[in-house]
């Protein structure tokens, strides 16, 4: 960067606890978040307080079925953001690094003049598996680059109360995926379950949007038959198939 790279930073470690609380089904945990800047600030300051001023907030589009909210996901929070940055000569970088289960996501805004403005957000992954830890990076880059631009969540009320008209959502993959859920439910084999979420999970958003097709008892049986294939316990009782 420039001749003072880091003049500034602060940091917070943790230990436990998902990160942030209720919000939405967090596959990790959060480990620690450091700020680092460029000595001069002023332009950064100025321009981005002009893109904030043209952000509208992300909308809450995608389901959570944990907690029977809906939350913005990445799509939704670059859509209101990305214009207004780009506008005011701010790019953004983001780069994912992972050590075992650990993944660290450096978010770093870049201005024109030179200044700048990093971040590091570390997370543990609750799941180790290469799915696992995708579903991490997205979930960490989401959380990164709307706290470091300041982009915050709106509801469909608020959406329509400020005119905007987002364009509608392509549902079809979702409604494939909550098929092909059903059908492994009907089979009736709890590993046939297993592999459909394990081929679909690194996409958290898609998985979200699927959970919103399957009712209650769907949820509920397929929360248990993945259960049952990670922590096999011969004391379970097997789930009976599902009816025609």
């Amino acid at each position: 960067m420039n001749e003072t790279s880091m003049p500034t930073e602060t940091s917070f470690h943790d230990d436990g606890g998902e990160w942030p609380p209720g919000t939405d089904p967090a596959p990790a945990i959060l480990v620690g978040y450091k700020t680092r800047r460029s000595s001069s600030f002023g332009k950064m300051a100025l321009a981005m307080a002009r893109a904030q001023g043209a952000m509208t907030g992300a909308l809450k589009d995608a389901a959570n079925p944990f907690f029977k909210s809906k939350y913005a996901d990445l799509a939704s929070v670059w859509d209101d953001c990305r214009k207004p940055l780009s506008a005011n000569e701010i790019a953004v970088f983001q780069m994912p690094t992972a050590v075992g289960p650990k993944v660290t996501i450096t978010t770093l805004l870049a201005h024109s003049s030179g200044e700048w403005l990093e971040s590091d957000l570390e997370m543990k992954s609750k799941d180790e598996s290469p799915q696992g830890i995708g579903s991490v990076i997205s979930y960490a880059r989401r959380y990164a680059l709307a706290a470091m631009v300041g982009v915050y969540q709106i509801d469909d009320d608020a959406e329509s109360a400020q005119g905007r008209n987002k364009q509608p959502q392509d549902d079809t993959a979702a409604k494939l995926l909550a098929s092909n859920f059903k059908a492994a439910l009907k089979s009736g084999i709890d590993g046939r379950i297993f592999d459909v979420h394990q081929a679909n999970n690194a996409n958290q958003d898609l998985y979200m949007q699927a959970w919103a097709f399957l009712d209650s008892r769907e949820r509920k049986e397929i929360k248990a038959a993945i259960e049952r294939v990670r922590v096999p316990n011969t004391n379970r009782p097997a789930r009976e198939p599902a009816e025609a």
